[in-house]
């Protein structure tokens, strides 16, 4: 929520910041996209930290640096401090995709554990929502566009506070040969009745990105990065195509617009969350896919259907593409084994910050060289490329426990333990 909250009072109070401080359209967008590029630097960095050092610490003292650089956006007098204070927010930002995802991860049951990671891209959802209408009810009462921006600072506190207290991942302290911290922690927050001898599978291995690039788990890494790139682009695409495609159907905008598309889309985040908890992985991330594409093949022959065809195939978009998105905090921490989780969801959402940055700056040129169905064309082929890597790449990990789902070869628990690098524990720890 803290996340969305942020990315949402920057969506309303970017104009007016870029005014005020007179830049241009250029560092418009790349102030626009400073939190993105911080998460390119972030996530990759605090995954093998959190890998080699553990994920409790970041996990808390992450939210330190939330709250200095929040706080810090009171002082920006210029674009430049701006810029460097949006890209230190995302660099915290993208140690939460790294270690928030694996911690919970990790922590969850294999039963409930896909709805338990989905529900971190709901309630981004309904964080963006709570941020952005915070902003406009702000604006409007002459709150300076500083003040709103740091506002996100009361939010992270309530965080810290929350987060004191937060306990050492099991999986982790086995993988590293600590049995009895293990133990412990699982006996407290489990009950006496638990104990680790699952976890005893763990095996440690030295951290290497390599491995995330080598023959056994390349595939997966592709996987996880394509399918997040093609998502987010698409998302991003979308919001900035927002205006046309509403003059294009004679649809007004305005605060009711904005109220429908982000009741669309926490909607869209909340069906995400029940259809990761009840159907398999697989299909769902691949025809959500092919159904988005459709969808976008509707809207860019908008001239050619009735304007009520195309509205319901935006809402269904909009329904499709939040639901799928929960997807991106579930794959890519259940595909990789401990010892590089966190490197693995890192790398993967650093990565995927290239559709961000790709629909930021150069979709609006395709607009102006193709128009508007030529580039929901290539949209739709965006999709397209996410459903074939999906076809290709998607391993099936729902009601399996990490070690089954990170684990590239078939077998026995034992087996896999022996044949797969760090091989996670089972989620009974029973």
């Amino acid at each position: 929520m803290l996340d969305g909250f942020i990315f949402g009072t920057m969506a309303v109070t970017l104009s007016t910041a870029s005014a005020d401080l007179a830049v241009s359209a250029w560092w418009m967008g790349l102030i626009s996209a400073g939190a993105l590029i911080g998460i390119f630097i972030g996530g990759p960095i605090s995954g093998w930290a959190a890998d080699r050092f553990g994920r409790q610490k970041l996990f808390t003292c992450n939210l330190l640096v939330f709250l200095a650089t929040c706080a810090a956006q009171l002082g920006a007098n210029s674009a430049e401090s701006l810029l460097a204070a949006r890209i230190a927010i995302g660099v915290a930002i993208g140690v939460e995709y790294a270690v928030s995802t694996t911690l919970l991860a990790e922590f969850s049951p294999r039963t409930s554990r896909g709805a338990m990671l989905s529900s971190l891209q709901a309630f981004w959802l309904i964080g963006y929502a709570i941020g952005y209408f915070a902003a406009y009810a702000l604006q409007h009462a002459g709150v300076p566009w500083r003040w709103i921006l740091a506002s996100s600072a009361v939010v992270a506190l309530l965080v810290l506070v929350s987060r004191l207290g937060t306990p050492e991942s099991p999986r982790w302290l086995a993988s590293k040969g600590e049995l009895q911290k293990a133990r412990a922690i699982v006996k407290r927050h489990y009950g006496a009745e638990y104990d680790v001898h699952d976890l005893t599978l763990e095996k440690g291995a030295p951290v290497k990105y390599s491995v995330l690039f080598g023959p056994r788990f390349r595939t997966r890494t592709a996987f996880a990065t394509i399918f997040w790139t093609c998502q987010i682009t698409c998302a991003f695409a979308l919001l900035l195509f927002l205006p046309m495609i509403f003059t294009a159907l004679d649809i007004a905008g305005g605060i009711v617009a904005d109220v429908v598309i982000n009741a669309v889309t926490v909607l869209g985040g909340a069906i995400g969350v029940y259809l990761c908890w009840r159907l398999p992985r697989r299909p769902l991330v691949i025809w959500s896919f092919v159904l988005m594409a459709i969808f976008m093949l509707i809207m860019a022959g908008y001239q050619f259907v009735p304007g009520w065809f195309t509205l319901a195939a935006f809402a269904l978009f909009m329904l499709t593409i939040n639901a799928a998105s929960n997807l991106e905090f579930v794959y890519p921490a259940e595909m990789f084994p401990t010892e590089v989780r966190s490197s693995a969801v890192g790398v993967a959402a650093a990565s995927a910050r290239t559709g961000s940055v790709i629909s930021a700056f150069a979709l609006p040129s395709l607009l102006n060289s193709l128009g508007t169905a030529g580039t929901l064309l290539i949209l739709a082929g965006v999709c397209a490329c996410g459903a074939l890597a999906s076809a290709l790449w998607a391993p099936e990990t729902r009601n399996l426990s990490l070690l089954e789902s990170s684990a590239v070869t078939s077998g026995t628990p034992a087996a896999l333990a022996a044949t797969s690098l760090g091989a996670t524990a089972d989620d009974g720890t029973a």
